[in-house]
């Protein structure tokens, strides 16, 4: 990414790809990211108090990323 712009953002909000042949590796510091599945698109945040994950939205069609259940 070149864009100073584009960096920011997605330093910001990262979105993640899950993969299909391993596994997805955890949020390491507290935030929030994005997840891109076959499933469709899931937030994913880790708090002081805990990590929550739930569904934002429907895959608009056949995605080659890996599966993620809420």
């Amino acid at each position: 990414m070149a864009d100073l712009k584009d960096r920011i953002l997605q330093s910001m909000c990262p979105t993640v790809m899950v993969p299909a042949y391993s596994e997805l590796e955890p949020l390491g510091k507290a935030g929030y990211r994005y997840l891109m599945a076959r499933d469709g698109l899931f937030v994913e945040g880790k708090t002081a108090w805990g990590i929550f994950g739930c569904p934002s939205g429907p895959a608009p069609g056949l995605c080659p990323m890996g599966p993620l259940s809420p």
